[in-house]
């Protein structure tokens, strides 16, 4: 754990806290015995602090910020989580967590932004996202024996954890939308991308990117995707996103903690259930592929197996679908 990390626990277990007891704190780890710079540093951060006429501090709010100090303390994970990098602005979190997966980063390392300006996806589609209203986090999978065309369990686990934590925290009852979206009250409000990486033949490596809207008002919204929403606009109740990406974080170890164990089929059952879509009348578009028909069963890697309105079966493993009826997600 950092000073600043000490320091902030500190703070929040006790009411007051002498300068001079965080002075000695600081002193311990470091070779500087002033805690104020550190101290105006966490006020420049965000941390609301209150100094007494006995030189006591006091903390009084924290930033609606994602830090890692925030984020991982007592944090009861064993893989996912364990190590944050986590950015105001970005790019996009993928791609930095591709390059420092690629420099060799443990599995389970997240890279979370307030903010990104080129998030995307699937087919390179742009994701909106607007500073602190999101959680746009991605997470670092290395397991065994990973094939590039076995991508598809971080997708489900990570959308499995994604309603699980919504439903925990907030006890909103969400559904998945096959292939990577999170859906309430028929609006998207999270959307999965998972990259394949490779360094060298023994060295290969996941990204899922999970892009989750929170607390954007519904004007902030832009009209192209009209279909979109957040947890906010369609509950009226503000979100605490730290709360919120902290039990993300404990739901994708636990998932993918079972799925090291070979039990994924657990994890698959619960996004069938999540997804609810078997014998639904749908409209697809695959590749150079669109019809009308019924999803007649989905298999563990993500394959629809639909029943086309004018005969025959076929087998979809990417694309897009509507419902036609019988499905509001």
């Amino acid at each position: 754990m950092s000073i600043k990390s000490h320091i902030i626990q500190l703070l929040r277990t006790e009411k007051t806290v002498p300068l001079t007891a965080l002075d000695q704190l600081l002193e311990q780890y470091t070779s500087v015995s002033n805690a104020q710079s550190l101290l105006k540093e966490l006020a420049e951060s965000g941390y609301e602090i209150t100094y007494d006429s006995n030189n006591c501090v006091s903390l009084v709010s924290l930033p609606d910020k994602l830090y890692p100090e925030l984020v991982i303390h007592d944090l009861p994970v064993s893989i996912v989580g364990k190590k944050l990098v986590h950015y105001d602005l970005i790019g996009s979190t993928n791609d930095s967590a591709l390059e420092i997966a690629r420099r060799g980063y443990q599995q389970g390392t997240v890279v979370v932004a307030e903010q990104q300006q080129q998030g995307r996806g699937r087919h390179a589609r742009k994701w909106e996202s607007r500073a602190g209203k999101s959680i746009l986090c991605s997470v670092i999978f290395k397991p065994d024996g990973l094939h590039p065309n076995e991508t598809f369990p971080f997708t489900m686990l990570a959308a499995v954890s994604v309603v699980q934590a919504i439903n925990e925290v907030l006890f909103f009852s969400c559904l998945i939308k096959w292939p990577n979206d999170v859906y309430l009250n028929g609006k998207k409000i999270c959307g999965i991308l998972t990259e394949f990486g490779t360094k060298n033949k023994n060295s290969e490596y996941v990204i899922t990117g999970i892009g989750i809207n929170v607390n954007q008002l519904p004007n902030e919204f832009s009209p192209e995707i009209s279909n979109a929403s957040s947890l906010y606009s369609i509950s009226g109740i503000p979100v605490d996103r730290l709360a919120l990406f902290r039990k993300l974080l404990i739901k994708l170890d636990e998932n993918y903690c079972l799925y090291l164990r070979g039990e994924i089929n657990l994890i698959f059952s619960l996004w069938m259930e999540y997804c609810n879509s078997l014998g639904k009348k749908i409209r697809f578009v695959s590749g150079n592929r669109s019809g009308i028909g019924t999803i007649m069963d989905i298999s563990p890697n993500g394959a629809l197996r639909i029943n086309c309105e004018h005969g025959g079966n076929i087998e979809v493993v990417s694309g897009d679908i509507e419902f036609v009826e019988g499905w509001r997600p």
